[in-house]
């Protein structure tokens, strides 16, 4: 691969691992009292993660050898390969305990008048 291409994949995988990690950092900062405001706060440090993870995604692969930076954005993928499976799966099995809870829907007859 060419450098170019290792520069640009280095740098989306890192936005990437930052964003979740930022986010999931951030929904420690949120209370149960802050109501509809806590998904914007979880929203707004993800972007941070994210903006963050583009500016040393640019700074960082210049210091790099190829060799190095080829290393290092296999460790970044196979890592963002994991969190997003990891987060897949806790979703699915969220979703299941959800759809497992919901009562059963009630059926009624219509009235005749």
């Amino acid at each position: 691969m060419t450098t170019t291409i290792l520069r640009i994949l280095f740098t989306l995988f890192l936005a990437i691992m930052l964003l979740v990690v930022s986010a999931w950092l951030g929904s420690f900062t949120v209370s149960k009292d802050d109501g509809l405001a806590g998904g914007a706060i979880i929203f707004w440090y993800a972007v941070g993660g994210f903006v963050a993870g583009i500016v040393i995604g640019l700074i960082v692969p210049r210091y790099l050898t190829e060799k190095a930076l080829r290393v290092a954005t296999l460790i970044l993928g196979l890592s963002v390969i994991v969190t997003l499976a990891i987060l897949t799966t806790r979703f699915q099995q969220s979703q299941q305990a959800v759809e497992s809870t919901k009562p059963p829907p009630q059926t009624t007859k219509p009235t005749d008048n």
